[in-house]
């Protein structure tokens, strides 16, 4: 990321019940540990 090689890479399968919740478990566990706010772009 800090070297921006993202270019590639396979889209995550949102469509997937599994995978949203892990976003969700991952998201929730970067607000448990202080994050203020997230950045997503398209």
């Amino acid at each position: 990321v800090r070297n921006c090689r993202l270019v590639g890479l396979p889209d995550l399968l949102v469509g997937k019940e599994y995978v949203r919740s892990k976003i969700v478990d991952f998201l929730n566990h970067l607000i448990d540990i202080g994050v203020a706010g997230f950045r997503i772009d398209a």
